[in-house]
């Protein structure tokens, strides 16, 4: 129920929903909104509840004054919000210009910005397009989506100072944040993989390291990648350096290659459970060497996972 002098302007219940307008992915809204919208309901279920209590006993002159205070703050935020809005992203240099001027401009400044040569930057966005991995938008080119991307994982930037470098609202970075980071991990599924098993030439006609890197195939290493991780799961992937990471082991060969990636571990784990899990995990498709070098690692993995198991069992 709504008091005697808000029915003019109360919604009905079929367009209470219009009150506040929905934002598309390329507004310029801060998510403000929301807290206004909830704002707005309060007041308004507050107006409510005066009239309800009111109506069994004789209304006070100052309720009738904070009735009264509460509606012209109401109309105000309303009219504020929703009617006069004040854009936010107001500067001059755009996205796309920001875009042209590190493309056009000296290479150390798309290095540092983006953390990757211009001439990288530009193959990577060729070779997303070339593969239909990922195409520009009506708004927003192909090459400003793959730099919002870099420009987030190069420096760890939150969403928020990413919009107002782009210009963009929080909704649209993080939307094409998603969609070119699932481009680059079905492009990660093509270019992750073993070539071939031969030595290279600059490390079989070297004295330094032939024959001693005979039969190898490359080197194995651990590394923690800063990752976000749900409040439950937040204890275990914290690590010794107190920061929140996944465990990730690589496989990286002769040519400086990346040839097997191995995620998904916590990072308190140590190197040598993460790698004993890609050896005997079926669905990890580890890429073993030749025959006779993998009798050998057979044998040694079975000796450390009976003595992991026995470590276990305490």
């Amino acid at each position: 129920m709504y008091p005697s002098h808000l029915h003019s302007i109360a919604p009905s219940s079929s367009a209470q929903s219009d009150l506040h307008p929905r934002r598309s992915p390329s507004s310029a809204s801060s998510g403000s909104t929301d807290c206004c919208a909830e704002s707005f309901d309060l007041q308004l279920k507050v107006l409510c509840t005066m009239d309800i209590d009111n109506s069994s006993s004789e209304s006070s002159e100052e309720d009738s004054k904070l009735e009264e205070l509460l509606m012209i703050n109401m109309i105000y935020e309303y009219e504020s919000k929703f009617l006069n809005k004040v854009p936010v992203r107001t500067s001059k240099l755009t996205g796309q210009q920001f875009i042209d001027e590190l493309i056009q401009g000296s290479g150390t400044v798309c290095y540092e910005l983006l953390r990757m040569e211009k001439s990288c930057f530009i193959n990577l966005c060729d070779e997303l397009k070339r593969k239909d991995y990922l195409q520009g938008s009506r708004n927003v080119t192909l090459e400003e989506k793959v730099a919002i991307f870099l420009y987030i994982i190069g420096h760890n930037l939150r969403q928020r100072v990413v919009a107002d470098r782009f210009q963009h609202s929080t909704q649209t970075i993080s939307f094409y944040f998603k969609e070119v980071l699932r481009a680059i991990c079905r492009m990660g599924q093509e270019l992750i993989k073993q070539e071939s098993t031969e030595l290279p030439d600059h490390v079989k006609h070297n004295p330094l390291y032939f024959p001693w890197f005979n039969n190898c195939l490359g080197a194995i290493d651990g590394t923690h990648i800063s990752a976000w991780a749900p409040a439950e799961k937040q204890v275990s992937c914290r690590g010794r350096k107190t920061v929140v990471t996944q465990n990730v082991l690589c496989i990286c060969d002769f040519n400086m290659m990346f040839t097997y990636v191995y995620s998904d571990w916590e990072g308190s784990a140590h190197d040598a459970k993460v790698l004993l899990d890609a050896l005997t995990n079926p669905e990890a498709n580890f890429p073993w060497p030749t025959r006779g070098v993998k009798d050998i690692m057979h044998k040694n993995i079975g000796v450390e996972v009976a003595k992991l198991q026995v470590l276990e069992s305490f």
